[in-house]
């Protein structure tokens, strides 16, 4: 069952607290700009949406680009709902990677998709 982005921000309290922390503690470091502060804030509601999506919206190419290696996808993230254990990671799958939680079974669950989206055709990296 994939998640829903309208559970994107249903935590506990204390991992709300932890999530808003930090950025009290970086601005206190750290002097910003209230537009960098907002940009910050949109960007961090758009990629924790974009992980509970439920639907996978990466393009076809995205698998066999660099990027795919480090940044998370929705699959990436619905398999920690799914599984209940590893893909922890909301924004980078790098750490997951490095920590040892990344599911197993990520990229054949990916591939898998996308070939339902897009049907049986490889497509090579520049």
């Amino acid at each position: 069952m994939n998640p829903s982005p309208w559970a994107s921000y249903s935590f506990h309290f204390l991992e709300a607290v932890a999530e808003g922390g930090v950025l009290v503690v970086i601005t206190s470091i750290m002097p910003m700009h209230p537009l960098t502060i907002l940009l910050f804030t949109v960007s961090g509601f758009i990629i924790n949406v974009y992980g509970h999506l439920g639907y996978e919206l990466m393009p076809r190419k995205f698998r066999y680009s660099w990027w795919f290696e480090v940044v998370n996808t929705s699959v990436h993230h619905n398999l920690h709902h799914k599984k209940f254990r590893g893909n922890y990671g909301l924004y980078f799958r790098v750490w997951d990677r490095v920590m040892g939680t990344e599911h197993p079974d990520y990229v054949k669950e990916y591939d898998q998709l996308q070939e339902r989206r897009f049907g049986h055709k490889q497509v090579y990296a520049r």
